[in-house]
């Protein structure tokens, strides 16, 4: 907040577009964007726990070990909800943001 008060919702969104951008590339990632009804990730050469915790938490993703490139499948709106409820746009950015930390940060051990 500045002397001309609280910063736009749409600026909020964007700074959250560029930490993610940041958080990512700091990480190696290359590619990750939405494609379809799946969010690619690349490079990313999971280890078989990861790839594990990754069918598990999101059902239905596809990874591809020889050309290093990870689908996540997104979450959808269910066919019987209203369109008012949507998902996209900026609604996926704590979601994605989620899922980089996910893919990425490795667990700490004692």
């Amino acid at each position: 907040m500045d002397r001309f008060g609280a910063l736009p919702q749409e600026a909020e969104a964007l700074l959250q577009v560029a930490k993610l951008r940041t958080f990512v590339k700091a990480h190696g990632i290359t590619d990750f964007a939405v494609q379809g009804r799946y969010v690619k990730v690349a490079p990313l050469q999971p280890s078989e726990s990861l790839e594990l915790k990754i069918n598990r938490l999101y059902p239905g993703s596809i990874v591809k070990s020889v050309t290093k490139v990870v689908m996540i499948a997104r979450p959808q709106s269910a066919a019987w909800e209203s369109a008012a409820v949507e998902i996209g746009d900026t609604s996926l950015l704590d979601w994605a943001f989620e899922l980089a930390q996910t893919l990425l940060e490795r667990p700490k051990r004692k």
